[in-house]
């Protein structure tokens, strides 16, 4: 992971669980009735959740390198270059990551054109 960008706690710890392939580092940063989207589909709640990335993490193998971070109010923006076993490694992804209590209560994983 970039140890150059300074990122919130919560980002930091979802970053640092996905490039260690850790489902449930990475399950303990949403909240109980959260929602994942990405190009695979619609993850509601936690138990969605942590099939889709138990699945994902042994199936792709991804690591991030953050590249940007916005924030503002409860939603921010991190803009990563994501690495694994998929086609088009590596893509410029954005996490699109909405909080609630200090926690994720949406993530929506989107492509982006920027590299």
């Amino acid at each position: 992971m970039n140890n150059d960008m300074d990122l919130p706690k919560l980002i930091n710890n979802l970053a640092r669980a996905q490039n260690n392939l850790d489902s449930v580092a990475f399950l303990e940063c949403f909240v109980e009735g959260a929602t994942v989207n990405n190009a695979g589909g619609t993850f509601n709640g936690k138990e969605e959740i942590r099939s889709w990335i138990q699945e994902s993490c042994s199936k792709y193998e991804t690591f991030l390198v953050p590249l940007d971070y916005s924030e503002k109010d409860n939603n921010s923006i991190l803009l990563v270059e994501a690495h694994g076993n998929f086609a088009h490694s590596p893509a410029s992804l954005k996490y699109h990551i909405k909080t609630q209590d200090g926690l994720i209560q949406s993530l929506k994983i989107t492509t982006s054109s920027t590299r």
